[in-house]
């Protein structure tokens, strides 16, 4: 009786080059665009996603490892 084994490894990577995410513009249409007062209205981004939010995360990185036989 022979067994046959094999060796499976896995890389999974997000956000590789660490790009930062904007977060959504303001979407209410009645908000004033005056930059001169510090106002920011509609169309504007004035955010970053989160560090834990799924799709603006930072550059994370998983192995797998797995032997079957």
């Amino acid at each position: 009786m022979t067994e046959h084994a094999k060796l499976r490894l896995e890389f999974a990577f997000v956000n590789v080059m660490n790009h930062l995410n904007l977060g959504n513009p303001d979407l209410k249409i009645t908000n004033v665009n005056n930059p001169s007062q510090g106002l920011c209205g509609f169309g504007c981004i004035s955010t970053a996603q989160g560090l834990f939010s799924f799709s603006g995360s930072a550059r994370q990185g998983q192995f797998d490892a797995r032997i079957d036989f």
